[in-house]
């Protein structure tokens, strides 16, 4: 008599092994995906703000910035400015808490860490630390349209875990754990997503102290830089 169980038996030994491995792959791929989105990304290190040439870089980049939005230039010229993101990210750490401290209506949150950018020819990466150890990654693409300049948003993650075209509701879940209540203005996360999800846009023109205005007309990104064309308007009429 032979020992080999029968059809019907060996099939139901099958399939119940081959569901205990999938039983064992869901727990250990959930455990990875967890450690996964406590890691940050490995190009997340924000510039010190304690650093003596991180502050003299934002202060050289904003001086420079105020002194080329302000240079008098013939009439409808056009001219382009570029900027590292080093740059950006230096002048995130040093220069942004002064300027938010200036906004009575808006306070930076201590569980929010120093925001960082990386550049490249398909879009912005914008990182921010939440909670503890994990970084909310967002991907921007910058359009400039007729109205202004609208953010489109690519993707976004937690850690190295991205999902193509995520829910705004899902990222204002995240921003309103992330915000204790009265640390920002009340109408500043729905402006937030308003602007990552495209439906507002950026203002493209920027009034100078002087009655003129300048025009951003295009963004080029490439790898680690942004360029601006713009264009200085005279003052408006009576």
């Amino acid at each position: 008599m032979s020992g080999t169980p029968p059809p019907k038996r060996r099939r139901r030994r099958w399939l119940r092994n081959t569901l205990l491995v999938l039983i064992v792959i869901v727990i250990f791929a959930g455990a990875w995906a967890w450690r996964r989105a406590g890691a940050p990304p490995e190009w997340y290190a924000p510039p010190d703000p304690a650093d003596a040439q991180v502050a003299q870089l934002a202060e050289r980049v904003e001086y420079g910035m105020v002194q080329e939005f302000h240079r008098i230039r013939p009439r409808d010229e056009s001219w382009r400015m570029r900027v590292d993101e080093d740059e950006v990210n230096a002048w995130f750490a040093a220069r942004l808490p002064e300027w938010i401290a200036h906004h009575e209506e808006v306070q930076w949150p201590e569980t929010l860490g120093a925001p960082q950018v990386r550049v490249a020819e398909n879009g912005m990466e914008i990182a921010l630390q939440v909670e503890g150890d994990h970084v909310l990654v967002t991907r921007v693409v910058p359009e400039i349209t007729d109205g202004g300049m609208r953010l489109v948003l690519d993707r976004v993650g937690v850690g190295w875990l991205t999902m193509p075209g995520a829910p705004a509701s899902r990222m204002l879940e995240i921003l309103e754990d992330a915000l204790p209540e009265g640390t920002v203005g009340e109408d500043l996360a729905p402006r937030l997503i308003g602007l990552l999800t495209g439906s507002d846009l950026v203002d493209a023109r920027i009034e100078l102290s002087d009655g003129r205005s300048v025009e951003l007309m295009d963004m080029l990104l490439s790898d680690g830089a942004i360029e601006f064309t713009s264009r200085t308007h005279p003052p408006a009429g009576p």
